[in-house]
């Protein structure tokens, strides 16, 4: 039967949360060559760097002009409402989200290239009961040129009113630095 050897336990100190930075520094590489604690010390930098800036929102914010044209839907036809014209009117695109945003509208992105954002669907957020909102819409990347269509179906108690269509042909340039 083997002896029994006697094992001598030793108690150390750990400092209390949190760490320091220099605590972890110093004593996380112990035992590694000068080299490697450098190289491991620049990759963590690297990879911290990269973090905080991918946390970071981009959004595109436009000011666009041009001409908003009403359109009243009744028993499924079509009349002509009114058009006015609209000027420096905020659009933001969110490419993290995949939105599209303006007068209140918010849109998701369907599709996006180098060329278009194409934008639509119901209508994101708060809407009163029974309110149907569509959305649907593109902005030329190249031109700067914006459509847009949003639907709005109240309910209501005229007759035959069912919706006001508005319509957004707009010309617009970058508010903020792109890159």
């Amino acid at each position: 039967m083997p002896a029994i050897q006697s094992v001598r336990v030793q108690y150390i100190s750990v400092p209390q949360w949190p760490f320091s930075t220099r605590y972890v520094l110093s004593n996380a590489f112990r035992g590694w060559t000068s080299m490697a604690r450098i190289i491991a010390s620049l990759l963590l930098a690297f990879t911290a760097g990269n973090y905080v800036q991918a946390a970071e929102p981009t959004l595109i914010t436009l000011s666009c002009d041009g001409t908003l044209t009403y359109t009243h839907i009744t028993d499924s036809k079509p009349y002509p409402g009114g058009s006015e014209q609209v000027q420096k009117l905020g659009v933001v695109v969110n490419p993290d989200e995949r939105t599209v945003s303006f007068v209140g509208y918010v849109s998701r992105i369907s599709d996006a290239d180098a060329a278009n954002i194409n934008f639509g669907g119901k209508q994101i957020g708060r809407v009163d009961e029974g309110v149907k909102i569509s959305i649907m819409g593109e902005i030329d990347r190249v031109t700067g040129r914006m459509d847009a269509m949003t639907t709005t179906e109240i309910p209501t108690t005229l007759p035959g009113y069912n919706a006001l269509q508005s319509h957004y042909e707009l010309s617009c340039k970058a508010a903020n630095r792109v890159f």
